[in-house]
């Protein structure tokens, strides 16, 4: 447990859960996925599919079964921390769709190089004023295919320290205005703070070690923190101790402005 009404699950096990069955009871998903995991999946799927049009089917991804999630009991809210090593940093200016589970570029909005300032429909062109969307060529790697590349070094990330991010934060409508999305976020740098080398022990070791290219990562944990943001929710975040990271720019997932964001918390090493 992560404290009263909160559960810590780790790297679950969620072979079999369909999204596209989250209108029927819990019971509908297999029995080996964990309940606390069909509770998280619960929240995301009401608010990011429900309310924000996410395709079912792109919620859930590849980093779910790699990640220690903390929902909120009830089922009110949830958050989730993603280990090391992490894909690339998303472009500039980039459009990305899950599918099959993968983030999957689709295309970049970027200025017209005619010097008029028109949209085009598709990828949540009502966002992106005075920008062009150019489709990503046919075949063009998603990010997880991309991660074998060297990162590139931002304003408050060098391209090569090991990081976690901080995703996925969903809470109910009837359980907004009550402060519970901080709470759930100050819960998962608590469970950093304090579980600094749990992504090199089981059961998450396997994971990281298989979605390196090295096999390990390329240095010792030391705290830094990202959350890859939605645009509107840049202040909430700085409000908890987040800085933008200007070089990362905007970028777009399902259609929704992203921005990226880090902090570096103190752990508590034995």
């Amino acid at each position: 447990m992560a404290g009263p009404f909160f559960t810590v699950l780790e790297a679950p096990n969620i072979n079999g859960y369909d999204p596209r069955r989250r209108r029927e009871p819990a019971s509908a998903q297999p029995a080996s996925v964990p309940r606390p995991f069909v509770d998280a999946m619960s929240v995301r799927l009401a608010v990011f599919v429900d309310e924000q049009g996410v395709p079912p089917d792109a919620e859930l991804d590849e980093d779910d079964p790699r990640s220690c999630h903390l929902p909120r009991q009830a089922p009110l809210g949830t958050v989730r921390v993603v280990p090391y090593p992490q894909p690339p940093h998303p472009q500039p200016g980039a459009a990305y769709t899950i599918i099959n589970g993968e983030n999957v570029l689709q295309g970049h909005w970027v200025a017209p190089t005619d010097g008029t300032a028109t949209t085009t429909s598709g990828q949540g062109a009502g966002d992106k004023a005075g920008l062009v969307y150019v489709p990503a060529a046919a075949g063009a790697p998603s990010v997880e295919v991309a991660a074998a590349a060297a990162d590139r070094p931002t304003a408050l990330h060098d391209g090569r320290e090991p990081y976690v991010k901080i995703g996925r934060l969903a809470v109910v409508q009837s359980a907004r205005g009550q402060r519970l999305g901080q709470l759930l976020v100050e819960k998962a740098l608590d469970w950093i703070r304090t579980h600094p080398d749990a992504f090199d022990r089981p059961p998450f070791a396997a994971a990281a070690a298989a979605a390196s290219p090295s096999g390990t990562p390329a240095a010792q944990f030391n705290g830094l923190v990202c959350v890859h943001a939605q645009a509107h929710l840049d202040k909430f975040y700085e409000r908890l101790g987040f800085v933008v990271d200007k070089d990362m720019g905007t970028w777009w997932e399902e259609g929704i402005p992203h921005v990226g964001m880090f902090q570096r918390v103190d752990l508590l090493r034995s």
